[in-house]
């Protein structure tokens, strides 16, 4: 079956993620997520009882590269302050 789509969906709660259409749902809600964090609960949700490593976790989502204390603390500022 070569360039079929999946679209599974997995149910917890009064979730649903929907894999294929990368979109996550409460009741009848889609819920905004930026990519990184979608990416990071399919990769989690795909391996139910599994534990990831954080590195493992942080380079699936694109995070495994170096960021100084300073680059850090300013980002985690700018959030705080709604920015």
């Amino acid at each position: 079956m070569r360039g079929a789509v999946v679209h599974r969906k997995l149910r917890f709660g009064p979730f649903e993620l929907s894999i294929g259409k990368r979109g996550l749902r409460r009741d009848v809600a889609a819920l905004p997520l930026g990519d990184r964090a979608l990416d990071t609960l399919i990769y989690l949700a795909e391996r139910p009882g599994e534990v990831i490593a954080k590195k493992r976790r942080l380079a699936t989502a694109g995070l495994a590269i170096a960021t100084s204390q300073t680059s850090r603390a300013a980002t985690a500022s700018k959030r705080r302050s709604g920015a």
